[in-house]
């Protein structure tokens, strides 16, 4: 029986956020590394050589601040808030400063233990769906998962609610900042609106420099204090990343795993508890990775899956595809915590992996089973699925549910 040949990979192509994986299988079982006209790159499908590209030191992440800077150099514009704050984007950070913005941004979030985030985390919670007790009906990505993470973050950092409530709705215009393509009309508008941005964090750093407090802020600045090249520009986009960046994948996440709780009912049981989570969130990480790829360019000649891929070329390891390959997993479509076989791949790996991984898994064992105990008969108003027109992260622009 013959094969059809496979289609021109086209990253735009719909069913990479509707429904991507029967579309990875044709890929992986004919052409697991291959080369895409439209993307300029190298595509990859299977988890070992996902794995082994995102682990190598020889690669360097494709970075949006190359494309904005010479875009501002032909035209003659400039987007200086914009840079800045791409600039201080740690996965997409391909510069000498990368390893010291992570070990410092890493001691922030890590100046407590993990675990004693966990009460501050259920209170967010509660703060969240308490107010939605009398609703029968709701959207779960507006009034729960999208704002939970990003207040989570603030509280760690020591943003105010007001402030915060600001600058989430900022953060909702900056995510198409991961597409593949950005023109110059939405470069002014991120302008427009990372200029506020910082104006907010510079007036927060201002006060805390005066009356310092135990939050994150004031951690991240006594950690620069004495670091070479960090000035008051390099800690408001840090700060400023954490804020509006450091919650996306966990937002993503958890609207996630709440659609597939509401589709699936041993997964609903699974995520409400009391059983053990750690397992639970694993699983639902490796069956729908909220990060979709991590695109790469290669330093020198590298060998991937037996093919040469030359210096100076594009790769997009795509992780979803990976954390659904059955020579990693055995039946990789079905939900089986506590299942055999390689951590999934959901956060990234190496250098440019995820920073807030371990917070964003903490968050879901908190925030999985308060939400099915406040609303155990939830269930979908909608069979199908909006998603957020994004390239690099699979999110649910809307997931809308009765409560009764």
């Amino acid at each position: 029986m013959s094969v059809a040949p496979l289609p021109p990979f086209d990253p735009h192509d719909p069913r990479l956020l509707s429904d991507p994986y029967p579309l990875f299988q044709r890929y992986r079982e004919q052409e697991p590394v291959h080369w895409s006209e439209t993307a300029q790159s190298w595509i990859l499908t299977r988890h070992h050589d996902i794995a082994t590209v995102l682990r190598s030191p020889g690669l360097d992440p494709a970075s949006v601040l190359a494309f904005s800077e010479a875009v501002a150099a032909r035209i003659g514009r400039s987007w200086p808030a914009l840079q800045a704050f791409i600039d201080a984007i740690l996965f997409l950070d391909a510069t000498p400063g990368h390893r010291q913005a992570r070990r410092l941004l890493a001691a922030t979030l890590n100046a407590r233990p993990l675990s004693e985030y966990a009460p501050m985390i259920a209170g967010v919670a509660e703060e969240m769906l308490a107010p939605l007790a009398d609703e029968r009906q709701y959207d779960v990505v507006a009034r729960f998962t999208d704002p939970l993470p990003f207040r989570v973050m603030c509280r760690i950092m020591g943003v105010p609610d007001a402030v915060g409530d600001h600058l989430y709705a900022i953060s909702r215009s900056v995510l198409r900042l991961f597409n593949f393509v950005v023109g110059v009309r939405e470069m002014d508008e991120f302008e427009r609106w990372l200029s506020i941005a910082f104006e907010e964090i510079a007036r927060l750093v201002a006060e805390r420099r005066r009356a310092p407090r135990q939050d994150g802020m004031t951690r991240l600045m006594q950690l620069a204090r004495d670091e070479d090249g960090v000035d008051d520009r390099w800690l408001h986009s840090r700060i400023l990343f954490l804020v509006l960046v450091g919650a996306e994948t966990t937002s993503a996440f958890l609207a996630s795993a709440i659609r597939h709780s509401l589709d699936m009912p041993g997964i609903r049981a699974a995520a409400a508890g009391p059983g053990p989570l750690q397992p639970v969130v694993e699983e639902l990480l490796r069956l729908d990775s909220p990060v979709i790829l991590a695109a790469r360019r290669t330093t020198a000649e590298i060998t991937v899956g037996g093919r040469p891929i030359p210096a100076g070329s594009g790769i997009i390891p795509y992780i979803t595809a990976g954390n659904r390959d059955p020579e990693a997993y055995a039946e990789p479509d079905r939900f089986q915590p506590g299942r055999a076989g390689p951590g999934n791949l959901a956060f990234g790996e190496g250098a440019h992996g995820c920073l807030g991984g371990a917070l964003a898994r903490l968050e879901a064992r908190v925030a999985l089973p308060a939400f099915f105990a406040r609303v155990p008969q939830a269930r979908r108003v909608e069979a199908t699925d909006d998603w957020v027109p994004l390239d690099t992260f699979r999110r649910l622009s809307r997931l809308p549910i009765a409560t009764d």
